[in-house]
C-alpha cells in the first residue's frame, strides 16, 4: 500500500473556495478589542486547535482564515463562506461582530482558479 493520509485535515482546493474579504469599520474601539481578545484567548487555551475553534458555535460553520487589525478602527478578515447566500453570509457576519462594526463584504472567490 503505497498511499499517505496526512497527520492533519486537508482542505478542498482554494479555486472551489467562497472566500471573503470583509472590512469591519469598528464602531466601538473598546468593546470590539474585548470581543477580539476573547477570541484570541479562546485560540491560545491548552490542547486547542483551529480546526476545534472554528467548531464553536459563534462561527456558525464559517472559517475566518485570517485576521489583520489595521487600526482602531479597522479590521480587515478573510472568510471561507460557508454553505451560505450572500445575504446569509452578510447576516453571519453582523451577528458576529455583534453590532460593533459596519460590515462590508467583497466576495473575491470568481476571481480565483
Amino acid at each position: 500500500d503505497t498511499s499517505f493520509t496526512p497527520p492533519y485535515q486537508t482542505y478542498p482546493s482554494i479555486v472551489n473556495m467562497k472566500i471573503v474579504l470583509v472590512e469591519h469599520f469598528v464602531n466601538d474601539a473598546e468593546a470590539w478589542q474585548k470581543v477580539m481578545g476573547g477570541h484570541f484567548a479562546t485560540f491560545g487555551q491548552p490542547g486547542m486547535s483551529i480546526d476545534k475553534a472554528q467548531k464553536l458555535p459563534v462561527f456558525e460553520g464559517q472559517s475566518c482564515l485570517l485576521t489583520c487589525p489595521t487600526s482602531t478602527n479597522m479590521t480587515l478578515c478573510v472568510w471561507q463562506q460557508g454553505d451560505l447566500s450572500e445575504d446569509e453570509f452578510q447576516a453571519f457576519i453582523d451577528r458576529f461582530t455583534q453590532g460593533l462594526c459596519t460590515n462590508k463584504c467583497y466576495y473575491i472567490s470568481d476571481s480565483l482558479g
